[in-house]
């Protein structure tokens, strides 16, 4: 079973390489550009492995060859989620659907919540198939 520890430390590098490490150029040039989104990648996978080097500190069964294909794995995946999340949250701002007045509410940061929702499923998926 997967301890507070690992998801602390897989949730709080998974924020800094998706949020602090992506910049505005990135962000808002990503659902049209895939040097954009490319960058975006390369930059969240080496800062989700670096981030969540701590693990090896919590879980014997780590190893760096191991952290790189979970960091490799989630990149991939990462890529493939942000690919269509960013063109319809690029949409949604285009038309300022940033929110609804009725329920449910599927706008612009339902959309993001739903982008977040599909990483964190597939970085314990992915953790849990390598480290356990």
């Amino acid at each position: 079973m997967i301890s507070v520890y690992e998801i602390s430390i897989i949730l709080a590098a998974h924020f800094i390489a998706d949020f602090l490490f992506q910049n505005n150029w990135m962000a808002s040039g990503k659902s049209n550009n895939l040097l954009k989104l490319g960058t975006h990648i390369v930059t969240y996978t080496f800062v989700l492995f670096f981030g969540t080097f701590f693990l090896i500190l919590v879980n014997h069964s780590v190893t760096l060859k191991l952290l790189a294909e979970f960091a490799i794995i989630s990149g991939i995946l990462h890529f493939s989620i942000d690919f269509f999340t960013s063109k319809v949250t690029s949409w949604q701002r285009k038309n300022n659907m940033m929110g609804s007045d009725s329920l449910p509410n599927f706008g612009f940061f339902s959309t993001i919540g739903f982008d977040q929702l599909l990483h964190s499923i597939c970085l314990f998926w992915i953790y849990s198939l390598l480290f356990k």
